[in-house]
């Protein structure tokens, strides 16, 4: 066979390849077409899923718009150009089918939008925002707005406005009821008093409460009203009270002692009625303070005392200054002799006794009528302390110890024996109330406008029956007692323009003399 030129074999090989190619494109023909018919499957599959979950969305959505349309407020969809994309039932009933239309167009009747708007912040800032409108109806709206990304990734402003008239109208109605009860409660010219019911604290008070007890607001509220000791003096009346309000709701007393934060007695007559503050069951007691009222019976029969003592005073003064002056003589003359050198100082205790006897006599005549005092510029302290070795004395023999707590006040124009005489009164009064090993506390200080003074004692403290006739003549608990300590110490105060009120209680008694500055 003969060879085949080269030009032969150069187009047989080229034949031979083309076949190879075809070959391979046929092969990756079928592979594509393979492909294709996996691609138009997974197309499909897409499409149908596709369409159930669009249907599926548009089922949710319809659902979210009828949920809205039952919704009993405003709900509107706007688009940054100001439509109105979507708005709900209450929406369309309050303004009319406003979607699509601008709102500052159909809702406000404006060829621009509006400038008290504030709901097209959120686009801007991404935040939601509450604010409140007034709308030209006069009612009142607040107004909820949110950014809203819709599902094209556009963004819009979701609005909810709520309409508060008739709610503003009784808030505003509770608010002028609450002032007029806080006026009424507060400016009221009587006591009152709010108090709880199931544990009787303290609720709230007005201000004549607090002057009149002289608490402050802090001191009083939220404390237990029959804990707190102004009720301590009728506190069995008090509780009778309470068990008559519980049957009746309501109760009335004509005449009640309340005491005061430091320790002076009122006289009051009471109202008391039930009622629920936030759901609690609480009592409105008011009181008419009728202290002054008493009072002249009170200082009429006081008076009435205090001119028999200046007339018996007067009656025995003569007698008894006689006898007194004629034992100074003698004491003095004995004195001067030499064989009771060793004794002189007795001698001298027993004639400054003599002296004060006599001092304590003119006290006595001085109660019943004026008396001009001359004054002089003297300290408390410096008084306290020219009588203390004879306090001391005393107080050593009934085992009692003596605590001075002087806050070197300023001087004060006083009559100095009288002053030394209402000391010596009150330290014995205190001495007497106690059992040995306790202490006596003698003090000055300035407190507000007074300097006062004050003696503190540690005994078992004075019986309310006792404290609402303090300062009475001839009113006594000693056995040997002739009553007129106390009125000989109300009545040298009284001279100074000063004023005594205490403090008592299970841990002893503090009284307390209140000098004005203004007669420095």
């Amino acid at each position: 066979m003969n060879p085949l030129p080269d030009s032969q074999k150069e187009l047989m090989a080229e034949l031979i390849e083309l076949r190879q190619r075809n070959t391979q494109l046929e092969s990756y023909n079928l592979k594509l077409l393979q492909a294709n018919g996996k691609l138009k499957e997974a197309n499909n599959y897409l499409v149908k899923k596709f369409s159930r979950q669009t249907l599926e969305l548009f089922h949710q959505q319809q659902r979210l718009f009828d949920v809205m349309d039952t919704l009993p407020v405003n709900i509107a969809l706007f688009t940054p150009e100001y439509q109105v994309a979507f708005c709900n039932r209450t929406f369309r009933n309050r303004y009319g089918d406003a979607q699509g239309h601008r709102c500052y167009e159909y809702i406000n009747g404006r060829d621009k939008p509006c400038d008290f708007c504030q709901s097209f912040t959120v686009l801007e800032t991404g935040r939601p925002h509450q604010w409140d409108l007034v709308a030209k109806d006069g009612s009142y709206l607040n107004i909820y707005n949110f950014p809203f990304t819709d599902v094209d990734g556009s963004t819009s402003v979701l609005e909810m406005s709520i309409d508060v008239t008739e709610k503003k109208k009784m808030v505003e109605e509770l608010r002028q009821s609450e002032e007029r009860f806080h006026n009424i409660f507060q400016k009221n010219p009587d006591l009152k008093a709010i108090v709880r019911m199931k544990d009787n604290i303290i609720l709230d008070v007005n201000q004549k409460f607090l002057d009149c007890l002289e608490y402050s607001r802090d001191e009083i509220m939220h404390m237990d009203i029959l804990k707190l000791g102004i009720l301590d003096n009728d506190l069995d009346l008090a509780r009778s009270a309470l068990l008559e309000l519980e049957e009746n709701n309501e109760v009335n007393l004509a005449e009640l002692k309340l005491r005061t934060k430091m320790g002076k007695n009122i006289i009051v007559s009471s109202s008391t009625v039930t009622m629920n503050l936030n759901g609690e069951p609480c009592r409105v007691t008011q009181m008419r303070d009728i202290t002054q009222e008493k009072k002249p019976e009170a200082e009429m029969e006081r008076l009435d005392r205090l001119n028999m003592i200046g007339q018996m005073a007067a009656s025995i003064s003569h007698e008894i200054r006689n006898p007194l002056t004629s034992v100074r003589g003698f004491l003095q003359m004995l004195r001067s002799l030499e064989r009771f050198d060793e004794e002189a100082e007795y001698f001298d205790i027993m004639i400054d006794e003599i002296d004060r006897a006599n001092q304590i006599i003119s006290v006595y005549l001085g109660m019943a009528r004026d008396k001009l005092l001359i004054l002089n510029p003297v300290s408390l302290d410096a008084i306290i302390k020219s009588i203390f070795p004879m306090i001391l004395s005393d107080a050593n023999h009934r085992e009692i110890n003596i605590v001075l707590e002087l806050g070197s006040p300023p001087v004060l124009l006083l009559y100095e024996n009288e002053i030394r005489q209402l000391i010596l009164n009150l330290v014995r009064n205190g001495m007497e109330a106690m059992t040995s090993h306790g202490n006596l506390t003698i003090g000055t200080l300035v407190q507000g406008g007074d300097v006062v003074l004050f003696i503190r004692d540690q005994g078992p403290g004075i019986a309310p029956e006792v404290a609402d006739k303090m300062g009475t003549p001839f009113l006594t608990t000693k056995e040997s007692g002739t009553g007129l300590g106390l009125p000989v110490c109300y009545s040298i105060a009284a001279r100074h323009q000063a004023r005594i009120d205490f403090e008592t209680g299970p841990n002893g008694t503090v009284f307390f003399v209140r000098f004005p500055l203004t007669t420095i």
